[in-house]
């Protein structure tokens, strides 16, 4: 309380400063020119994570970007700010719409331009003065008050952000203030990895998601550890449909994870003997043709066909315990939105054992004719030693024990709900907010 307390103090001394911005206006837009509804602080959720997360004392050229990107009026001393719609929670209720604008412009008309991150100065600064761990209600509201989109000009995909005319970095200002040469306008040499192999540079990676937009979900700070899933809860879960024999129907065996705009991760033996035609994206509910709930609607379903199938060369059906992984690549890229979007994949040691990591499917399993669930289940679990897997250690090698994970359930859950071909997935949270791993 003592921050946001500090925090309002400093408002109510900047509205002091910039007379004119007195009335509220309950509809308003933030820098990106989505829209938001102007609230007093103690209402935006999103806003109060901020201003947590912030350390102290607050920086001046902060405390006025934060101002510049959110604040929308005072009454009776009472500061207001934009907030994102999603933001409010509970609170959302009758709240005044109004249409997005495709446009970067701060509060009270101030200019502002999309630019690469890293050139724009009052973001970096509010960045950097950010508390670890990152909550992932502040990763949102970044999200949805500065990201304008990614630049790839150069090779390496970086977000660009709403950035105020006068905080901007020209890059031959940058080139200046690295190596004071005014005419040195070329850009920076790829960089050299530094060890031999590095899958950071690997070309490979181009057919990946964006490591900056991969993993998001629509549902965050989740309460519960199992159950029937949300709408967009893990939009790059997918099913595998295989053609029945004398039919022109699909039968759905397997599941996999969607790891790019045409490759789906999936396990060997969903693919080695029989293999699918088709991968369905979007899915929620096999039952129903939509899926809607809390409010909200998926897209329509995107059934792809399978362009090709590349099985680990040291699979073999009869040890399945071991290499048991492939990669589906589809037809056509697919139709990214709120309910279709790939997972990250981790390319840095991840020695954190505490983060959130979940399982989570249809109960698809080949050859098995028992009833499942129509709608996709989910179920929180730990990762323990293999040691404590009888399964693990009665078929499996010492050596091949280090390449397999145990994994244990929470509280008596039922782990049978996850797919053949579907994967443990870790949420990790980020600058941008949580984002979901494929492990």
């Amino acid at each position: 309380m003592m921050i946001l307390n500090i925090f309002v103090m400093g408002m109510i001394i900047l509205n002091s400063c910039f007379p004119g911005s007195q009335s509220l206006n309950p509809a308003c837009h933030l820098p990106t020119g989505r829209s938001g509804t102007c609230v007093p602080i103690s209402q935006c959720i999103y806003m109060q994570n901020l201003i947590a997360n912030l350390q102290k004392p607050l920086p001046s050229d902060v405390s006025l970007f934060i101002r510049e990107s959110f604040f929308c009026g005072s009454e009776k001393g009472i500061v207001s700010v934009c907030c994102p719609l999603d933001g409010l929670g509970n609170r959302l209720g009758d709240v005044p719409s109004m249409p997005d604008k495709n446009e970067c412009k701060f509060q009270g008309h101030l200019e502002a331009s999309c630019v690469k991150y890293s050139q724009c100065l009052p973001f970096a600064h509010l960045i950097g003065n950010l508390k670890k761990p990152i909550l992932p209600a502040v990763g949102s509201i970044v999200r949805s008050a500065y990201m304008c989109g990614f630049n790839d000009d150069i090779g390496h995909v970086v977000p660009k952000v709403c950035c105020p005319s006068e905080g901007f970095i020209a890059r031959e200002v940058m080139s200046m203030a690295n190596d004071g040469n005014v005419e040195n306008t070329e850009e920076d040499p790829e960089p050299v990895p530094t060890k031999l192999g590095d899958l950071k540079d690997h070309p490979g990676r181009e057919f990946l998601a964006n490591e900056y937009s991969c993993g998001i979900s629509l549902v965050i700070n989740r309460k519960e550890s199992s159950g029937a899933s949300s709408i967009g809860q893990y939009p790059w879960l997918v099913l595998l449909g295989y053609p029945e024999l004398g039919s022109k129907n699909v039968a759905y065996k397997c599941g996999g994870t969607l790891i790019g705009s045409r490759y789906v991760i999936t396990s060997a033996e969903c693919v080695s003997r029989n293999k699918p035609s088709v991968v369905r994206v979007g899915e929620h509910n096999q039952a129903t043709v939509k899926d809607c709930g809390q409010d909200i609607c998926s897209d329509e379903l995107q059934d792809i066909k399978v362009e090709q199938v590349i099985i680990h060369h040291r699979y073999k059906d009869k040890k399945p315990q071991t290499n048991n992984i492939a990669l589906l690549k589809l037809s056509s890229d697919i139709k990214e939105n709120d309910f279709v979007s790939p997972i990250c994949l981790n390319f840095e040691e991840d020695n954190n054992e505490n983060k959130q990591t979940d399982t989570a499917g249809w109960q698809l399993r080949l050859n098995q004719n028992r009833k499942r669930p129509s709608s996709l289940q989910f179920s929180e679990v730990n990762i323990t030693a293999p040691d404590n897997c009888p399964s693990i250690r009665a078929i499996i090698s010492q050596s091949a024990k280090n390449k397999n994970l145990c994994i244990a359930s929470l509280n008596d859950q039922d782990l049978c709900l996850s797919d053949s071909g579907g994967g443990l997935m870790r949420n990790s949270p980020s600058h941008f907010g949580e984002q979901w791993y494929l492990m």
